[in-house]
C-alpha cells in the first residue's frame, strides 16, 4: 500500500472509530505493548503484521484490541496531532 493510500485508510479508521482520536484513549488503564508481529491484521491498514515486523498493541475499553504496524502507528500519531490542532 503506498503512503497516500495508507494515510487515507488511517483517516478512515479514525472517522469510523476503529482507531481512537486520543491516546491514551479515555478509560484505557493498560499499556501499549511493542514486540514481534502476531500474524494478525493491523487495525490501521488491514494487512497482516508478520513476526518479522514490529507490532504495537493496546486494548480499548470496548474490549477491542488495536494492533498497528510501526508505519501505521506513525501515521496514526500524525493524524491525531492534526485533529488536535484544528
Amino acid at each position: 500500500m503506498d503512503h497516500d493510500d495508507l494515510r487515507f485508510r488511517i483517516r478512515e479508521q479514525l472517522l469510523l472509530g476503529h482507531l481512537p482520536n486520543n491516546f491514551p484513549p479515555t478509560g484505557v488503564t493498560g499499556r501499549m505493548w511493542i514486540g514481534p508481529g502476531s500474524g494478525l491484521a493491523c487495525t490501521g491498514c488491514g494487512e497482516i503484521i508478520s513476526a518479522a515486523q514490529l507490532e504495537s498493541e493496546f486494548d480499548l475499553p470496548s474490549g477491542l484490541t488495536v494492533r498497528l504496524h510501526s508505519r501505521c502507528q506513525r501515521i496514526w500519531d500524525e493524524e491525531r496531532g492534526r485533529r488536535r490542532s484544528r
